[in-house]
């Protein structure tokens, strides 16, 4: 449940970023960065990562939306170009959230033999603890 919740409130984030008709701007961009932290701290999400998350965001995307920004106050505004931008602070976000999820070089937990090895199943109600022992 709360995982569907939140993926709900990512989509429609990005829905909003999609459908904003004046393009991609400074503001446009906080403001979305905005909703997807507060999606992820509702969810539970550790909060340094949450703030690591949108720095990384802001860092990778930033320069690129106020170079859009600057070009689009000084010519005709393209809408290939703000599509294109928007693009991209659409996969910036999926990529960082993917990175977030993705296991560092962890080593697999090894089963000693002959002794007791004891293991926490974790899980909501129906994802299928006792179905996988």
């Amino acid at each position: 449940m709360v995982l569907a919740e939140l993926g709900g409130k990512l989509r429609e984030s990005m829905r909003k970023l999609q459908s904003s008709s004046s393009g991609i701007d400074s503001a446009t961009l906080s403001t979305l960065l905005s909703e997807i932290e507060r999606a992820l701290i509702e969810s539970d999400v550790n909060v340094k990562l949450v703030i690591q998350l949108r720095g990384n965001i802001k860092n990778r995307v930033g320069d690129l939306v106020t170079k859009h920004e600057e070009s689009r106050s000084t010519s005709n505004s393209h809408a290939s170009a703000s599509q294109n931008v928007s693009k991209m602070v659409q996969k910036a976000v999926v990529d960082e959230l993917t990175n977030l999820l993705t296991p560092q070089q962890v080593k697999p937990y090894v089963m000693r033999r002959n002794k007791p090895n004891v293991i926490l199943f974790v899980g909501l109600q129906g994802a299928g603890k006792t179905t996988s022992i």
